[in-house]
């Protein structure tokens, strides 16, 4: 009996839904021609061919708008003046859309012929981007359907309309609406008010029979929940992965669902070929404003798979982006990137795990580090920073920054090699790109992001300049912070010092702000009273660790101009580890194979897998001199600036040799030209 009202109710509302002209074909559909590589959430905007277009130079999405302003227009013809014009998103968030307006004097208006002239005769065309929120006033998608407006103004009226397909502001529709005459006789009055009553009767029904309905999906719902609960146990049905999901539940998910195909989920370990969607989650690692990060299983294998929240998908899909880049994925001084994808309702990313954990867990967990630790981890992370800054145009690497550097996201291998993580709020600098369209590609666009405490003088100021070194001089500035941590808890062996005086492990400010502290009390210790972390004293009389706190002091100065850079800071730390500690040996075999990878993903990012590495390059990457060979690395890049520098002035003596012989008349003999063409030939390219 209930089924049957509910059907016959749900039947009532679908006719009046249809009668009133709510046509489930006016929203956007997922396009099945959609192909890879398109990423997921392109779907938002419609079909493509449709609802939007992919740029072919910008390659980004867009839709086409009629464009028309009849203040500006000084044609003759009004046609002459409206022109077709691509409308980008502003925002990820933003859905594509034109609109149309027209102003009016409504006292002017005697019946709808008047109107129709009216609505064929707008004052305005153009794009209309915004939130899907905003969107939702459009009352169609394929055509302009204008509807009135109030100004608060007699005399003064308008009508707006927005669309959601190609060019769907060409044609603009009217449809009369409900009211009293323009001439307000009192026959239309009674009009109106029977109108407005049986309008009022008619929302009322309506409302009954949607209350009705839903009373009958609760019930229906919490009769399926009990018996769910009895068969399997209490169910936690949050969908926000930073709440306390129990892994069993999570695990559960995973094992039960079943599985298709899906190249994004397999990655390679050694001959075989695994489905990361079967990966067992086996505790928390760490918990953050993006998501939780957990320590998984799979194959024999642990990995770390990190359940982004949903509603900060955009840091999710920013660092895939971060990471579609390939030399963000062979880079020793990177946190190593396995795959992403969407499963159980989740956003994945799947990285390797570092059993040491981050570097701030690895500060809290020893009593104390010793300056040769201490060095080595400062040279891994800043080699990373220093690598990210760089561009390298024959690799296809633009130059990039971090934005969020502190020493959670810093984490380490078990030979001590720092490898730079979480690049959610990454910035990349792609060539031939203004500063403007340059930080419109953050999501977090104009304001001030990262974590307060690491924050640069300019950031907490709001005066950040959009430009390549400004954005890369702040996190220089969060590097030093980075360093002072390490240096705090470093204990100077011959000085006769006690672990036990180290003290406890402290943030960045921690003495002057708390442990949570604010924007504005960061701003008045950092910027006003111009206040930076204390060192210790027994740092700055160490003649070997003085040299590091000069070159961490150079990192944190109050303005971008006052600090080197990370790829000066890096070289500064190494040659301070060799003149100390001279070359390190090179890792043994068992060692590089155990910094080696683990995992290859067939696909990262929309790249396929015969653009990824095969086992035999990582070898080859692995087996290459890493940053643990400083004397090498130093000795090979002094040897080839100077093996340039002679061979430069050898050729051109021998060039102004001949010349001077061939001004005399004399024959330059060919030892001589072959002797130039040699030097020449070992100038380093």
């Amino acid at each position: 009996m209930v089924w049957t009202i509910a059907c016959i109710l749900a039947l009532l509302c679908t006719n009046f839904l249809h009668v009133h002209g709510f046509d489930e074909n006016d929203g956007p559909a997922d396009d099945p021609n959609d192909q890879f590589p398109l990423p997921h959430y392109y779907k938002q905007y419609g079909v493509r061919g449709k609802n939007f277009d992919i740029d072919p130079e910008r390659k980004e999405p867009y839709i086409l708008c009629e464009s028309y302003n009849r203040a500006e227009c000084q044609a003759k013809n009004r046609s002459d003046c409206i022109t077709n014009i691509k409308c980008f998103p502003e925002r990820r968030s933003h859905q594509l859309g034109c609109m149309a307006v027209l102003l009016y004097n409504p006292n002017l208006i005697n019946d709808s012929a008047d109107m129709e002239k009216i609505v064929q005769e707008p004052n305005l065309k153009g794009c209309w981007t915004q939130d899907e929120s905003e969107l939702r006033e459009c009352s169609a998608h394929a055509e302009c359907i204008v509807d009135t407006r109030h100004t608060g103004s007699k005399s003064t009226a308008f009508k707006f309309c927005c669309c959601r397909t190609h060019k769907c502001n060409h044609v603009l529709s009217y449809v009369a609406e409900e009211g009293p005459t323009l001439n307000g006789s009192n026959v239309d009055s009674k009009i109106e008010r029977i109108g407005d009553l049986t309008s009022w009767w008619f929302s009322l029904c309506v409302s009954l029979v949607i209350g009705f309905i839903a009373i009958i999906i609760v019930f229906i719902a919490l009769m399926y929940y009990n018996h769910y609960r009895k068969k399997h146990g209490p169910k936690n049905t949050a969908t926000n992965p930073t709440e306390d999901i129990p892994l069993t539940t999570l695990n559960r998910q995973n094992k039960g669902l079943p599985l298709t195909y899906n190249v994004h989920c397999m990655v390679r370990v050694g001959d075989e070929v695994v489905d990361l969607r079967r990966t067992y989650l086996l505790e928390t690692l760490s918990r953050g404003r993006f998501g939780v990060v957990y320590l998984g299983v799979i194959a024999e294998k642990h990995i770390a798979v990190k359940l982004c929240v949903k509603n900060e998908v955009d840091s999710w899909v920013n660092e895939q982006d971060i990471y579609a880049v390939r030399a963000m994925r062979t880079h020793d001084n990177i946190c190593e990137f396995i795959s992403s994808f969407e499963f159980g309702g989740r956003h994945w990313l799947v990285t390797r795990y570092y059993k040491l954990g981050s570097l701030y867990d690895f500060l809290r967990n020893r009593e104390s580090v010793m300056l040769p630790e201490s060095t080595k981890i400062i040279y891994g992370f800043l080699s990373g920073l220093a690598f990210l800054h760089d561009g390298q145009p024959s690799k296809g690497k633009p130059p990039m920054v971090h934005r969020d550097l502190k020493s959670k996201n810093v984490l380490l291998r078990e030979n001590l090699t720092a490898c730079i993580s979480d690049f959610g709020l990454a910035l990349k600098f792609d060539l031939g790109k203004t500063p403007e369209e340059l930080t419109s590609q953050s999501f977090y666009q104009g304001q001030q992001v990262g974590t307060r405490r690491y924050m640069a003088p300019e950031v907490l100021e709001g005066a950040t300049e959009f430009t390549q070194f400004a954005f890369q001089q702040i996190d220089v500035y969060a590097a030093g912070l980075v360093m002072w941590e390490i240096l705090d808890r470093t204990e100077i062996c011959w000085s006769g010092e006690q672990a036990d005086d180290i003290g406890e492990p402290k943030l960045p400010y921690e003495d002057e702000t708390g442990p949570m502290p604010t924007i504005g009390t960061m701003r008045d210790v950092v910027v006003m009273r111009r206040i930076r972390p204390v060192v210790k004293e027994r740092l700055k009389n160490d003649e070997n660790a003085s040299l590091v706190v000069g070159t961490m002091e150079e990192m944190w100065e109050t303005e971008p101009d006052g600090r080197i850079t990370s790829g000066c800071a890096r070289d500064r730390i190494g040659r301070i580890i060799n003149q100390l500690y001279g070359p390190h040996p090179k890792p043994s075999h068992e060692e590089v194979l155990d910094a080696g990878p683990e995992m290859v993903a067939l696909v990262v990012n929309g790249v396929l897998a015969k653009d990824i590495p095969s086992e035999q390059e990582f070898a080859d990457v692995l087996c290459a001199p890493g940053p643990l060979n400083l004397q090498e690395t130093i000795d090979r890049e002094e040897a080839l600036e100077k093996a340039a520098e002679e061979a430069a002035k050898a050729a051109k003596t021998a060039a102004e040799a001949a010349a001077h012989r061939a001004a005399k008349g004399d024959l330059v003999p060919n030892d001589v030209g072959d002797d130039a063409a040699a030097l020449l030939q070992r100038v380093p390219r």
